[in-house]
């Protein structure tokens, strides 16, 4: 499946020589959209990692209700009709298989206590030298720009003191924008954890300061 999206997606990628190269692991944080943030990065992103993915996206019955209400009074691509609820379940079975192949961390937005299990799995993942790719954003309606991108949920900056916790090394957070209508891919400059502060402030400042990055990227 991915070999056939990837006919379609065709980025210009900038900012790859923010990426540091020593070793280390890191935290990829992007924009969503409807699909095509975690589509771009699967291709896109320079570095192996593994995705923080939903649950409704990795069960292919939860990943066609999901899909059937996204697209609930509208088509889906070029279905509608009959056609369309075919379509919708195809692409289930076929997303829910891609996603389940990524050995994903999976993330519940309706399970609150879910998240310390995500927050444990990422941090191991983390101490294993790989890369994390999440998507935080609570997206508003139409493209993404300041109006419509909204604050990203906190607790993934958590990773940071998690992380320093273990190994005693500071986590770097770096933004990433899909933007379809450009056609551009950016990577910004990390964020990087600080130890040893207010760590309420630390997470504040972390998040505040990648969502102004991924705000401006978002209009380049």
């Amino acid at each position: 499946m991915l070999r056939i999206v990837s006919l379609f997606v065709r980025l210009k990628v900038h900012g790859t020589q923010n990426i540091v190269s020593d070793g280390s692991p890191a935290v990829f944080v992007g924009n969503h959209g409807s699909i095509e943030g975690p589509v771009a990065n699967g291709f896109y992103l320079p570095v192996p990692f593994r995705p923080w993915i939903n649950v409704a996206m990795i069960d292919r019955e939860m990943a066609e209700k999901t899909i059937s209400h996204t697209f609930e009074g509208r088509r889906f691509l070029i279905f509608g009709g009959k056609a369309k609820h075919a379509a919708i379940s195809l692409a289930a079975r076929l997303l829910s298989s891609v996603a389940s192949s990524l050995d994903p961390v999976p993330v519940s937005r309706t399970d609150k206590g879910a998240m310390l299990g995500t927050l444990k799995a990422s941090v191991e993942t983390l101490e294993r030298g790989v890369n994390l790719l999440i998507f935080p954003e609570n997206p508003g309606s139409g493209k993404y720009g300041d109006e419509s991108f909204r604050d990203l949920h906190p607790a993934f900056a958590l990773l940071g003191r998690l992380y320093y916790g273990r190994t005693g090394r500071r986590l770097r957070f770096y933004p990433v924008f899909t933007n379809m209508g450009k056609k551009t891919y950016n990577i910004g400059s990390p964020v990087v954890y600080t130890p040893g502060g207010d760590e309420k402030a630390e997470v504040d400042r972390i998040v505040s300061e990648l969502r102004d990055a991924l705000v401006h990227m978002s209009s380049l």
